[in-house]
C-alpha cells in the first residue's frame, strides 16, 4: 500500500495540511504505525484528533519502543504527559521501552523514562534487565560492524585506513562514554 497524502503530511510535519485532510475526512486508520517516527508536534496533534498513541504494532512493539528506539526523547515526554505507560512490554520479546533506549545507548531518553518513575528492574522474556542491554546490544553492534570494517579497511588505501581507524576508534570511546552515563543513570534511580 502507497503513502497518501497525510502520510506525506505528517512526514514533514506539516500540521496545517494534516488539520486541512483530517477535515476532509482523511483517514487515519494507518496512521499509528508511524507514531514512533514522528515529531512531538504532529503527533500531539493527531492524538488529539483521536489517534490512539497506545497501539501495539504486529511485531509487538509499542509508539514509545519505536521513539525510545529513535533517540526521540521529546515524543516519549509527550506519550508520557498523555498517560501512556513506559512498562508496558513487547509482546514479543518483553522488552520494555527502557530497554531500547538502553541498547541504542540513547542517554537523554533513559533519563528521561528513569526521571519518570520508570521500572529498571523488568525482565524481558529471556530474564534480562534493562541495565543487562546496555553492554549486550552495544557489544553485539560494534562486532556485527567489524565485518563491513575489516572489508572497507582491506579495499582502503593506506591513508584512509588510518582515517577508518581512527573513526572506529572514535566510535568506541563515545558508545564507552555512552554506556558510562547510562550505567551512572540506573545506579542512581536504585
Amino acid at each position: 500500500m502507497g503513502w497518501v497524502p497525510l502520510d506525506y503530511a505528517i512526514s514533514n510535519n506539516n500540521i496545517k495540511i494534516a488539520d486541512f485532510l483530517l477535515k476532509r475526512d482523511a483517514s487515519m486508520s494507518l496512521i499509528h504505525i508511524n507514531i514512533g517516527f514522528m515529531k512531538s508536534e504532529i503527533a500531539e496533534f493527531l492524538i488529539n484528533q483521536g489517534m490512539s498513541p497506545n497501539l501495539r504494532y504486529e511485531d509487538g512493539i509499542t509508539g514509545m519502543m519505536l521513539a525510545a528506539e529513535r533517540n526521540n526523547p521529546d515524543l516519549i515526554k509527550l506519550l508520557l504527559k498523555l498517560g501512556v505507560n513506559p512498562n508496558v512490554q513487547n509482546s514479543k520479546t518483553g522488552m520494555t521501552s527502557l530497554m531500547y533506549a538502553a541498547s541504542y545507548l540513547n542517554v537523554e531518553v533513559v533519563r528521561v523514562l528513569l526521571e519518570q518513575g520508570v521500572d529498571p528492574n523488568i525482565k524481558d522474556f529471556k530474564g534480562k534487565r534493562a541495565l543487562n542491554w546496555i553492554a549486550v546490544d552495544a557489544n553485539r553492534k560494534l562486532h556485527a560492524s567489524d565485518g563491513e570494517y575489516y572489508a572497507a579497511l582491506f579495499l582502503a588505501p593506506f591513508e584512509t585506513k588510518q582515517k577508518i581507524i581512527k573513526e572506529r576508534n572514535s566510535i568506541k570511546t563515545r558508545n564507552k562514554e555512552k554506556e558510562k552515563e547510562i550505567k551512572k543513570l540506573f545506579n542512581s534511580h536504585r
